[in-house]
């Protein structure tokens, strides 16, 4: 992952991260890590979320797997 973190005296600090489509910006740069770190949690839990939701469970009694859920 590369985070791009450019700085402009009239705006202050922005931070992209292209693999994720983020960008997030601050005048402060301890609060611009913050929130890169902040967007990069929201990211992946909205990830971890729709992977669960696509997800189908087995149920496997002596090597025979039921389907047990659909999210679909």
């Amino acid at each position: 992952m590369e985070i791009k973190i450019e700085y402009d005296k009239n705006y202050g600090y922005t931070a992209t991260i292209k693999e994720f489509w983020i960008i997030t910006e601050w005048n402060n740069f301890d609060e611009l890590m913050k929130n890169i770190t902040e967007a990069i949690e929201c990211y992946y839990e909205t990830e971890k979320k729709d992977l669960l939701k696509k997800a189908k469970f087995y149920l496997s009694f002596e090597n025979n797997a039921n389907f047990i859920q659909s999210n679909s």
